[in-house]
């Protein structure tokens, strides 16, 4: 059955569809979205039925491993975790810690040491049998094997059919997982349930934007996942591809889009977002993922930074999680200047440029300008470093271009006297559509080529 309900289907049928697929519908003719997927579901339904592992104490703090249970559509998940705090401390911000496509729950020991309560866990269920066994995993049951990240379900069923049914996909059950898991820890002793962060990384990250949703989350930081991955990048709907098309979505898709990707949740988010990625990153891309911005309330704070040439890496931007938190969930007072804007025009004599106009100039400490050209996927896309020049209060980059019917991309990183890196908005212009463009770029495709790998290769050298 196709998940869209109709105008012709009696009551009778309506009634019967809700209780097979354990849905609920919104109104005829309607995708499910978030908050109406989400409405019959408790997180702090149930006896958590906790199961020690270990515990130890260590140079003054406690960790400890163990199982508890969440309960999704009647059944019972056995979800392996971890906790660990400092011995003694009492009303201790919790900070959740949600890691990346196979991998174990790791807790971020930093934060422990600066006196966070942390708690990780495992989401990705047994491993595949390419992977080394696991003595302790989340046990899905039979009925949720797809909760496994060895075969998971997204749009399609696992026999290639379209799903009808957001709640029978995989991510509604990490996603209902993750909050469980925040329950747990807001009912631990040395917990400040006032004061409870979400900090996730690659594919942890991806859940970060329905976790954001929960009210009990004061601040969410995304390394890497943004989603914008099903149907986008799956079947490479670039936002610059020429000509543009998007193909049609299988209803699987539309179903999922609407209710279970990452960018569905960013209109319902209550807590305040940052987003740190790689603009080679494979995650939902670099331009299609910005998209998400767009999607907030109007007044919910949000920041992102984008590491040039980077894939997984936000070794350049990773301070800014920790004052992200320390603003938002410590509610200390943590300068955080505003979005920085950004433009493509023509100079007078038709050379683009990059024009960037940062929010408190004064405290600005440098302005580190990128440019590209053509290539619509920003994973292969070759990045050129351009000196930024300080006008006023704008800085201004100049962007010679092979060919003024190409499109050229352009964005900036602010980093500000704190250390603090803002990314401006991604920019993409076709020159001769801005006026009388003129190309002065000589080099050629290959030789620039070489030059992004010789880049490449010297950074990997430095660090």
């Amino acid at each position: 059955m196709n998940y869209k309900l109709t105008a012709a289907m009696t009551v009778t049928g309506i009634a019967l569809s809700i209780l097979v697929l354990g849905a609920v519908a919104t109104s005829a003719g309607e995708l499910l979205k978030p908050p109406a997927i989400w409405a019959d579901y408790d997180p702090n339904k149930g006896d958590f039925k906790e199961e020690l592992i270990s515990k130890e104490t260590k140079e003054g703090i406690f960790t400890k491993e163990f199982y508890i249970s969440t309960y999704v559509l009647n059944e019972e998940i056995r979800v392996y975790c971890k906790y660990s705090v400092k011995e003694g401390l009492t009303n201790a911000p919790g900070l959740l810690n949600v890691r990346g496509w196979m991998s174990w729950p790791i807790i971020n020991t930093p934060y422990v040491k600066d006196g966070w309560a942390c708690m990780a866990f495992d989401y990705c269920g047994k491993p595949p049998e390419r992977l080394p066994p696991r003595k302790h995993y989340t046990k899905y049951p039979e009925r949720f094997s797809y909760g496994n990240h060895a075969n998971p379900v997204h749009d399609k069923n696992r026999d290639g059919t379209s799903i009808t049914d957001p709640k029978l996909t995989s991510e509604y059950l990490w996603y209902a997982i993750e909050r469980r898991a925040l329950s747990y820890l807001e009912q631990q002793k040395e917990v400040d349930k006032t004061r409870l962060g979400a900090l996730g990384t690659s594919y942890g990250g991806t859940l970060m934007w329905a976790l954001g949703t929960d009210p009990r989350i004061k601040a969410i930081v995304a390394h890497f996942g943004i989603g914008w991955i099903e149907y986008w990048r799956n079947k490479q709907v670039l936002m610059y591809n020429i000509p543009y098309v998007e193909p049609p979505k299988t209803p699987g898709e539309e179903i999922f889009l609407a209710g279970m990707s990452p960018e569905a949740y960013v209109p319902y988010i209550t807590a305040p977002t940052l987003f740190l990625g790689g603009s080679s990153d494979h995650h939902g891309g670099h331009e299609r993922g910005l998209e998400s911005f767009k999607l907030f309330k109007p007044g919910m704070p949000w920041a992102y930074a984008i590491q040039a040439r980077a894939g997984h890496d936000t070794k350049q931007t990773d301070q800014d999680t920790k004052m992200w938190l320390e603003k938002y969930v410590l509610n200390k007072e943590v300068f955080w200047p505003a979005h920085p804007k950004s433009e493509i025009k023509l100079d007078s004599e038709g050379v683009p440029e990059l024009r960037v106009a940062p929010a408190t100039p004064e405290r600005i400490k440098r302005v580190e300008m990128y440019y590209s050209q053509k290539d619509p996927s920003n994973m292969t896309r070759k990045w050129r470093d351009i000196p930024a020049v300080k006008q006023g209060n704008l800085w201004v980059g100049k962007m010679a271009v092979r060919n003024v019917d190409d499109y050229v991309f352009g964005y900036a990183n602010v980093i500000y006297d704190t250390t603090v890196v803002l990314s401006t908005d991604f920019n993409a212009a076709i020159p001769a559509k801005l006026g009388s463009a003129k190309a002065t770029d000589k080099t050629s495709e290959a030789s620039e080529s070489k030059a992004a790998a010789d880049h490449k290769g010297k950074k990997s050298n430095d660090e």
